[in-house]
């Protein structure tokens, strides 16, 4: 009877120490789940002045990084046209908006 009250006793502290540890654990995680959402919050808070166009290089720029690295490319006549195209009308369009906005 001795040796089974000294293995329940034993059992509990063991069961106590675990519960302390996964306590300290869940308030690791706590405050380090916290300090993410502020950072994350203070570079949110970077951003929210800057311009479109800005925060669309950056996230181009972001983009690009994650990508593998491109040995060759090959644009042809009828891309570069297009592309050429698209920029030049983005451009108008934007000179347009500018010049109603005045």
């Amino acid at each position: 009877a001795a040796s089974a009250e000294r293995a329940r006793t034993v059992a509990e502290a063991d069961a106590d120490a675990l519960r302390l540890r996964s306590a300290a654990n869940v308030e690791d995680l706590r405050a380090v789940g916290a300090a993410q959402a502020e950072n994350e919050a203070a570079k949110l808070a970077a951003y929210a002045d800057l311009d479109r166009s800005v925060l669309f290089a950056l996230a181009l720029r972001e983009f690009a990084g994650q990508l593998p690295e491109i040995g060759t490319v090959n644009l042809t006549p009828d891309v570069v046209t297009g592309l050429l195209n698209k920029l030049v009308s983005a451009s108008a369009g934007a000179g347009a908006a500018a010049s109603s906005a005045e």
